[in-house]
């Protein structure tokens, strides 16, 4: 059976060959969309024109996340496989950031025993777990609904290359269909369900089957999903999918490697340690070495052996910067505290504290206090004050802002900041730390305030409250 696999991709091409060797045999064709802002040349370093099995559109749109440019992508992707690749028995679309995580063979002979399957996830509008159930998505809802089956799932689908002529058959007859569609919101999260489930065609009567091929975990509120590190093997290892997103080689390399060696055994097995590896982490103080308050921390991680450094008191607002500075110095660790004086512990509970995030395995990259989206807080006046890539949709209902003169974060985190924060993006810190990481698929977790973001296991511990109330003044 030969597979054509359609890729949306923008950016890391290491990581985009991988995906691809690790597909390619002879019964494979690769179609890759290529995001316009990307550039060529660094992708043709990684995948020169000559290889006949990779097709790269000559059309490149500017996929922004949430626009109709990536709905527009896929069709194009699936018009040059009609014309160019008729040979094709199955059509995969994957992003290129997605990954197997199953082998190639047990794939292949997966999809011959399911020749004429469509494998789509759908459900109705309104979905629980979409904000407002996804109604403010779609333009005149009320008015359309009654003319639509109005359904939302997954974008990542896998088909026949027969439903490819229904679809562009359904648009030719609908003209409308595609122009409404361009001012739906995130609209490759509903355009082919809602057109394959309105189509009334046999075929896809027969043979749509609501299931996700694709392992994806989401955070509250499912706008973005999480990426997934060596913390979720033994997940994707359990997974009956057959491939997973999503994965970034350049921060967290390790998760992909230990997928080559113990599920798809592409590679010689490499020894593993038997005890399992333990976070390095860094404290940075700041504040006055004999204010009680760091005294008593600095007791606390010496009785835990813990490496912490101290700075000058620096006003709460500019955290950032010494910790940014703290990370260039000590690049080694794993996980980075920010600790200023102002917080009231004794030595006996900063153990407590640090003992829960070792005992509990909190491995979340931003790790802050008070976490709140704009909907609980819309009168702060800091919620308008973000910049951002113009292909970036992030609108004030979607946006979250934190207090954080205490907080933890990941150093693959602070590397992405650095890199974020010094050519595409600036704003007020209290919301763009969190509201930038949240969207880039990062996990953020609060050890205060309400919401389902919030460690509610490090509330049992009943410590005092950590945080003077001058800093949370303004909530």
């Amino acid at each position: 059976m030969h597979i054509t696999y359609l890729i949306l991709a923008h950016k890391n091409f290491a990581q985009l060959r991988r995906l691809v060797n690790v597909l390619l045999d002879q019964d494979a064709s690769f179609v890759i969309h290529l995001d316009k802002k990307a550039s060529l040349a660094e992708y043709q370093n990684h995948f020169p024109p000559a290889e006949s099995q990779l097709h790269l559109l000559k059309k490149r749109l500017h996929t922004k996340w949430g626009s109709y440019a990536l709905v527009q992508a896929t069709l194009e992707g699936l018009k040059y496989i009609q014309k160019e690749l008729p040979f094709s028995k199955r059509i995969v679309l994957l992003s290129g950031q997605d990954y197997p995580i199953k082998p190639l063979k047990f794939i292949k002979s997966f999809f011959a025993a399911h020749p004429q399957t469509i494998f789509m996830q759908y459900f109705p509008i309104p979905f629980k777990n979409w904000e407002f159930g996804g109604i403010s998505r779609f333009p005149a809802y009320e008015e359309f609904r009654d003319e639509l089956n109005l359904h939302g799932g997954s974008q990542w689908m896998s088909f026949p290359p027969a439903v490819s002529q229904i679809i562009f058959e359904f648009l030719r007859i609908n003209p409308g269909f595609m122009t409404y569609f361009k001012s739906v919101r995130i609209p490759d999260e509903s355009f082919f369900q809602t057109l394959l489930l309105s189509c009334d065609e046999q075929f896809v009567n027969t043979h749509l089957l609501n299931k996700n091929l694709h392992l994806i975990k989401w955070d509250f509120p499912f706008m973005h999903p999480r990426i997934l590190t060596r913390h979720y093997f033994n997940v994707i290892q359990r997974s009956k999918a057959l491939f997973a997103r999503k994965f970034d080689q350049e921060l967290f390399p390790e998760i992909l490697d230990q997928i080559d060696r113990e599920i798809l055994k592409i590679v010689p097995p490499i020894p593993v340690p038997s005890v399992s590896k333990i976070d390095k982490e860094a404290v940075l103080i700041s504040g006055d070495p004999h204010d009680p308050n760091t005294i008593a921390l600095i007791s606390a991680l010496q009785q835990h052996q813990q490496p912490f450094f101290l700075s000058p008191a620096s006003n709460p607002a500019d955290s950032h910067l010494p910790l940014f500075q703290f990370f260039q110095q000590q690049p080694g660790c794993d996980y980075y505290w920010y600790l200023p004086d102002q917080v009231s512990l004794s030595t006996r509970e900063w153990q407590v504290f640090f003992a829960f995030f070792r005992d509990h395995d909190i491995h979340a990259d931003l790790v802050t206090c008070q976490l709140c989206q704009y909907k609980d807080q819309p009168c702060w006046s800091g919620w308008e004050c973000l910049s951002h890539p113009e292909e970036i949709d992030l609108p004030l209902a979607i946006r979250y802002r934190s207090v954080h003169p205490l907080y933890r974060i990941s150093k693959a985190a602070l590397k992405f900041l650095q890199q974020e924060l010094t050519t595409r993006w600036s704003g007020h810190y209290d919301m763009l730390l969190p509201t930038l990481l949240f969207h880039a698929g990062f996990r953020i977790n609060a050890i205060s305030g309400k919401g389902p973001l919030v460690l509610t296991q490090y509330q049992k511990l009943q410590l005092p409250t950590i945080i003077c109330t001058t800093h949370l003044a303004n909530l």
